[in-house]
């Protein structure tokens, strides 16, 4: 905000305003940072990089979900969480059919500790 600054010195008459975007960036961050949302972004987060993590893992997801990604690119990185949640919530079916399946129970990296807790109980 220096800038501003600087600028309404040199120019009193200059209206300023903040970009929208940023803005809204730093209140979905805000909202990320309260503990409610913590563990669930750490979840959200530990199953993606799984997934995404291995070659069999992705290609199965991705045959589940009609070859959709969770999270798509250019994703800023404050709103990241809440459109990978809603990405998951529109997937749910998908995702935990995908779990179920006996692909999934052989594939090795499932069975490791890190793929363990996506497993159905």
């Amino acid at each position: 905000m220096g800038a501003k600054v600087m600028l309404k010195d040199k120019r009193p008459k200059l209206f300023w305003t903040s970009c929208a975007t940023h803005t809204i960036n730093l209140m979905v961050e805000a909202v990320a940072k309260l503990k409610h949302f913590g563990s669930t972004i750490t979840k959200a987060k530990e199953m993606t990089t799984f997934l995404y993590a291995h070659h069999t893992t992705l290609a199965l997801m991705r045959s589940y979900t009609k070859k959709r990604d969770i999270v798509g690119p250019g994703v800023t990185r404050f709103a990241w969480a809440f459109l990978t949640f809603q990405s998951l919530d529109a997937k749910r079916k998908q995702l935990k059919e995908m779990c179920c399946s006996d692909t999934w129970e052989g594939c090795k990296h499932t069975r490791q500790r890190k793929g363990r807790w996506l497993m159905p109980q």
